[in-house]
């Protein structure tokens, strides 16, 4: 697939969508790879809100080192303004302001203890303390100590609604896979996503916390040593998340991280992330894959 993009790219090289397909496709590769790819691609086409929706997705999933809502945010302003119909880039920025609103309703408490903690501990202690703050933290979560619902019920997405409904998006894997008729609206849409996130996080919401709890620690620790000594990104001090959940676990965090990937993050949609043998699929949900809600012959009557 890679050589089919790199291919495709040395007859358009202008073309955003197969940048940003590029960059996807080098998530297994590790974030380095990935960031290579994406700086190629946003020297080629700095304009394109497809590869600015990438890049932003990049800083969602909270198994990469480069996990950071604020840069996702930034980023996905960039995505919306220069390629407003395209619907993928509107999703991911009703889910980095979901998770946003989750984290700074649970998280701070959990931060301060965790800074007074690498406060107290040795230099030698500082992996282990942050690995203990982010697992009993991750825990709490997942014991249900909050109420996600009620969160993300009493979250205010008027203004993104109606610049989604301005730019009336017409085309993303995520917005095809959230429109079910031709007809749908922009609301329509964004509504049926904001059921999916909303499904995803009540799942996962340990792991975004999880991550935000890393990126928080790694800034602490960067702020307490010398300028002239501070990494580039400070998130490449610490261990990747997933090490640090499994550090002196004992067995706990199985639970906590069975059956989830880092390639489960890819994207907005859990569901989608995953692979699918078209061959198992109906002739109506392969249809579905290939040309999204853009023909007629797609549209199937809701139950």
């Amino acid at each position: 697939a890679i050589k089919l993009a790199q291919k495709g790219l040395m007859e358009h090289s202008g073309t955003g969508r197969l940048w940003a397909t590029l960059v996807q496709l080098r998530e297994p590769d590790g974030a380095e790879q990935q960031m290579k790819a994406l700086k190629k691609a946003l020297r080629a086409v700095p304009k394109s809100g497809e590869v600015w929706c990438e890049a932003a997705r990049m800083h969602l999933n909270p198994f990469s080192p480069c996990f950071n809502l604020e840069t996702a945010s930034n980023h996905l302003e960039f995505a919306t303004k220069f390629t407003p119909q395209y619907g993928d880039s509107f999703l991911e920025t009703l889910r980095q302001v979901m998770i946003q609103s989750i984290i700074e309703s649970f998280t701070p408490i959990h931060v301060e203890n965790m800074k007074s903690a690498m406060d107290a501990c040795s230099e030698k202690q500082m992996v282990e303390v942050v690995a203990t703050s982010i697992r009993e933290a991750a825990i709490t979560v997942e014991d249900a100590a909050i109420d996600i619902d009620a969160i993300i019920e009493n979250l205010d997405s008027r203004d993104l609604e109606l610049r989604c409904s301005n730019a009336d998006p017409n085309y993303g894997k995520l917005w095809f896979h959230s429109r079910l008729r031709p007809s749908d609206t922009a609301r329509t849409v964004l509504k049926r996503a904001k059921q999916v996130i909303w499904n995803d996080l009540g799942h996962y919401t340990h792991i975004y916390v999880a991550a935000a709890m890393r990126l928080e620690a790694a800034n602490h620790i960067t702020n307490c040593i010398g300028e002239d000594d501070k990494l580039e990104s400070s998130t490449l001090i610490l261990p990747q998340l997933i090490d640090l959940m499994n550090i002196n676990g004992k067995g706990i965090d199985i639970k906590l991280l069975e059956g989830i990937s880092k390639a489960d993050f890819v994207t907005g949609f859990v569901d989608v992330n995953h692979e699918v043998d078209l061959q198992t699929l109906s002739l109506f949900d392969r249809r579905k894959i290939l040309f999204g809600s853009d023909l007629l012959l797609t549209w199937k009557p809701l139950n």
